[in-house]
């Protein structure tokens, strides 16, 4: 599983990455502090999971909504937010992010929903491929 990592605190960004690289199947493929240049990254359709931090998504949601959501639909977005602000959960998955978890959570909270979102992704995949007749485009479903 590609992911990238968008987050503005740098240690935690690079921890992160160091985690995440620990586990079977993940690769940590990009890392940014802003979502600039997302999207000739996404292009390379190389991309499986962005995690995002919350500060990043409420401070420009509808222009990363644009760039990611409707652009390259098959990524899945988990936005990483401090606790307190778990609450807005239910908001953003209503707005197209695929889940939200705490900068608490431990490496096997972080797998588990990590995993979950690429299951799901490749359930997008399977779906599409039987409406379209085996045909599907990358970007397309």
């Amino acid at each position: 599983m590609n992911i990238a990592i968008i987050e503005n605190n740098k240690l935690y960004r690079e921890s992160l990455r160091t985690v995440l690289n620990q586990i079977e199947d993940f690769i940590v493929v990009y890392d940014s502090d802003n979502s600039e240049g997302i999207t000739q990254l996404l292009e390379t359709g190389k991309i499986d999971i962005i995690l995002i931090d919350y500060d990043i998504v409420e401070g420009n949601f509808s222009q990363i909504k644009e760039q990611i959501l409707k652009l390259f639909p098959p990524i899945k977005i988990i936005v990483v937010s401090n606790y307190s602000e778990i609450c807005y959960s239910k908001n953003l998955i209503n707005k197209g992010i695929t889940d939200i978890i705490s900068k608490n959570s431990g490496k096997k909270e972080f797998e588990e929903i990590i995993r979950h979102a690429f299951k799901a992704k490749q359930l997008d995949f399977e779906v599409k491929t039987l409406i379209n007749g085996g045909k599907v485009d990358r970007f397309e479903y």
